[in-house]
C-alpha cells in the first residue's frame, strides 16, 4: 500500500496539464457546465448529506449501540435529561451496577459535562438516539465545504470536504455518542461566525459565536478553552478596530447562561456548586485520570468492577509513564498516530501537500492552524494512547484544508513550468478556475471511490466490536421468562466497554444486568426475588438457570 503513495502524482500532472490548456474546448466546455454546480448554495447540503450518509452506513454495523463505555455514559445521562431529572436515585447494592464514567451512587448520573447529552436528548424522546449526532455530521460536513467555499472557491472547497469526509479518523469515531461529535461541528459554526463577524460584523454573528465558544467548553472544558483562546482574540481585535466593543458585552452575556449551566448542573447532581460531577466522580473512582504529569497514587473511594481492572490497570501505566520528560517521545508517538488515521496507507502522499500548505497559509487559515496546533499542545498534558486520535478530531477541516492548499500551489507551479504547449500560450498560474472545477469533480469522486474499501472495513469493525452487546441482547430476547435478573460474567480484557449498563427503570425492564460477583449473588438475588435468575459468561458464551432463592437458602 505504500507505493500507492505514489498515485498522487497522477493527479497532480493531470491537474497541471488541466490548467495549462484550460483554454483547450472540452476542457472549457466541461468546466463551464460544473462551474455552476459548484457555486450553488444546494452543494453544501448535499455534500453534508453524503457525509451523513456515509458516517450512518459505518455506524449501522453496530447497529447504531452505544458500544465504548463513554458513549454508554452520554446516552444514560440524555435519558435522565429526557425525564426531566439531573440524576435518578441510587442503586441498591450498587456493586453489581457498576459501570465506568456513571455513579451508581449516592445517585445514578454520568461524570460528563452536560453539553452533549443535552443535545442528544431529542433523539432520545423520538426513540433515535442517533438521531442528532448523524444531524452534526450533516451539519459539520455542510460547514466543511461551505467555510472553505468561502474562504477560496467551489473546486477547493469540494476537495477539502472529500479530504475530509473520507479521512479514517472521522470515519472511525464521528459516527458515535461521543462528545467530538458535537464539538467538531461547534468550532466549524464557531469559525463560520467568527469569520462573518470579521468581513461584516453584525451582533447575531457575534452572539452565536459566543454560544458556541460556551457550548462546546460545557461539552468539553480543555477542546472549548483552546477553541476560545483565538477566537476570542479576533474577535476582541475586530471589535476594538471598528469601535464596536459594546458588541463584547452581548456575547459574554451569551457565553455566561451558557456557563451557567455547569453550576446548576453540579448543584443538582453532587449537592455543590462548585463540585462537579466528573470532579467527584474522579476523586471517588479514578484520582490518577487528570490533566498532568506522573500517576497520582491516591487509592479511589470505592472500585470499579473486576472485569474492568485491566483497563484501569493500562491507563495507571499511560500516567505513570506520562511525565515532562516524555512529552518529545509522546508527541511524536501521537503525530504517528494521526498520521495513521489521517493519511492512511495509500493516502501517505498527501503528506507532501499538507506540507507544502503549511508555507502558503492565508491569515484567515493561520487562525484555523494556530487553533489546531494548540489543541495538540494542550492533550500533551494529558495522558491517552497515542493510537486514540479521537481528541483532535476538530483540527481535521484544518488539515484538510491546508492539504488541499498544498496541491493547488503544487498543480500551479507544475503548470507554470511545463514547456509542452506552443510557444505563443500564456498558462495562468494564479487562475484553475476553469480546469479547476472539472478537476476537482473527478478528483472528489476519486477519494471517495477509492475510501470504500476504508469504509467497508470500519464497518466490519463496529460490526465485530458490537458483537457480544448484540449477541447479549439476543440472548435476552429468548428468554423463557417474562421478570428476569441476568447476572453478567463479562471478562472483555481488551475493550473499553461493559456488558453491564444501567437502566433509566429498571423496574420496569424485562431483564434486568447486573456483574455476576460469585457467591455474593444471592444478596441481589434475595432483594429481587420476584426476578428468574441466570448467569451468562460472555467469554464462553454459556447461560445457566439459577433455582428460586429461597429454594437455595437454608432456613
Amino acid at each position: 500500500m505504500r507505493d500507492l503513495a505514489l498515485v498522487f502524482l497522477i493527479p497532480l500532472f493531470v491537474a497541471a496539464i488541466a490548467i495549462r490548456y484550460e483554454s483547450n474546448g472540452a476542457i472549457a466546455r466541461s468546466s463551464a457546465a460544473i462551474q455552476p454546480m459548484l457555486d450553488s448554495k444546494w452543494l453544501a447540503l448535499v455534500c453534508g448529506a453524503i457525509s451523513a450518509l456515509v458516517m450512518g452506513w459505518i455506524w449501522s454495523g453496530s447497529h447504531f449501540i452505544a458500544n465504548i463505555a463513554d458513549e454508554s455514559a452520554y446516552v444514560l445521562q440524555a435519558q435522565i435529561f429526557s425525564k426531566g431529572a439531573w440524576t435518578l436515585p441510587a442503586r441498591a447494592l450498587p456493586e453489581f451496577f457498576e459501570q465506568m464514567h456513571v455513579f451508581v451512587t449516592p445517585f445514578v448520573a454520568a461524570k460528563y459535562f452536560p453539553g452533549q447529552s443535552l443535545l442528544l436528548v431529542p433523539g432520545v424522546v423520538a426513540g433515535f438516539a442517533a438521531l442528532v449526532p448523524l444531524l452534526l455530521i450533516f451539519g459539520s460536513g455542510a460547514l466543511v465545504f461551505a467555510l472553505s467555499r468561502r474562504i477560496s472557491n467551489g473546486w477547493v472547497a469540494l476537495l477539502v470536504w472529500a479530504v475530509w469526509t473520507t479521512a479514517r479518523a472521522n470515519l472511525r469515531f464521528l459516527p458515535s455518542y461521543l462528545s467530538e461529535t458535537t464539538t467538531v461541528f461547534l468550532w466549524l459554526l464557531g469559525w463560520w461566525c467568527l469569520y462573518s463577524w470579521h468581513q461584516r460584523p453584525r451582533r447575531w454573528t457575534l452572539l452565536l459565536l459566543a454560544f458556541c465558544i460556551a457550548w462546546a467548553m460545557i461539552t468539553r472544558p480543555l477542546t472549548g478553552l483552546v477553541f476560545a483562546i483565538p477566537a476570542i482574540a479576533v474577535a476582541v481585535w475586530s471589535a476594538r478596530r471598528r469601535g464596536l466593543m459594546r458588541e463584547i458585552g452581548y456575547a459574554v452575556l451569551v457565553g455566561a447562561v451558557v456557563l451557567a449551566i455547569v453550576p446548576v448542573w453540579s448543584r443538582f447532581t453532587t449537592g455543590r456548586w462548585t463540585e462537579t460531577p466528573q470532579a467527584l466522580y474522579t476523586r471517588t473512582y479514578i484520582p490518577w485520570d487528570r490533566i498532568g504529569f506522573g500517576l497520582d497514587t491516591a487509592p479511589p473511594l470505592r472500585m470499579m468492577p473486576a472485569n474492568q481492572s485491566a483497563e484501569i490497570d493500562r491507563f495507571k501505566e499511560l500516567h505513570q509513564s506520562h511525565t515532562v520528560s516524555s512529552i518529545p517521545s509522546d508527541a511524536m508517538a501521537r503525530l504517528s498516530g494521526l498520521r495513521a488515521d489521517v493519511f492512511t496507507s495509500w493516502r501517505a502522499g498527501l503528506i507532501i501537500f499538507f506540507a507544502i500548505g503549511l508555507f502558503s497559509l492565508t491569515p484567515v487559515l493561520a487562525i484555523g492552524a494556530i487553533t489546531a496546533l494548540l489543541l495538540f499542545l494542550a492533550y500533551l498534558f494529558y495522558a491517552h494512547p497515542a493510537f486514540w486520535t479521537v481528541y483532535y478530531l476538530e483540527a481535521l477541516p484544518v488539515v484538510a484544508m491546508i492539504t488541499v492548499l498544498g496541491f493547488v500551489r503544487a498543480t500551479q507551479w507544475l503548470a507554470k513550468n511545463i514547456d509542452t504547449g506552443p510557444p505563443s500560450f500564456d498558462p495562468k498560474p494564479a487562475g484553475m478556475r476553469a480546469a479547476g472545477a472539472s478537476v476537482s469533480v473527478v478528483l472528489a469522486i476519486a477519494l471517495l471511490a477509492v475510501s470504500l474499501p476504508t469504509m467497508r472495513s470500519e464497518r466490519d469493525l463496529r460490526d465485530r466490536s458490537a458483537a457480544p452487546r448484540l449477541w447479549l441482547w439476543d440472548i435476552m430476547s429468548r428468554l423463557p421468562t417474562s421478570h428476569n435478573l441476568l447476572f453478567v460474567r463479562d471478562d472483555l480484557r481488551n475493550a473499553p466497554r461493559t456488558l453491564v449498563t444501567n437502566e433509566v427503570d429498571p423496574s420496569s425492564v424485562r431483564t434486568l444486568l447486573a456483574h455476576d460477583l460469585g457467591d455474593e449473588n444471592i444478596r441481589l438475588g434475595l432483594a429481587m426475588a420476584d426476578r428468574n435468575a441466570y448467569v451468562i459468561d460472555a467469554g464462553k458464551r454459556t447461560l445457566i438457570a439459577l433455582p428460586p432463592v429461597r429454594e437455595s437458602v437454608k432456613p
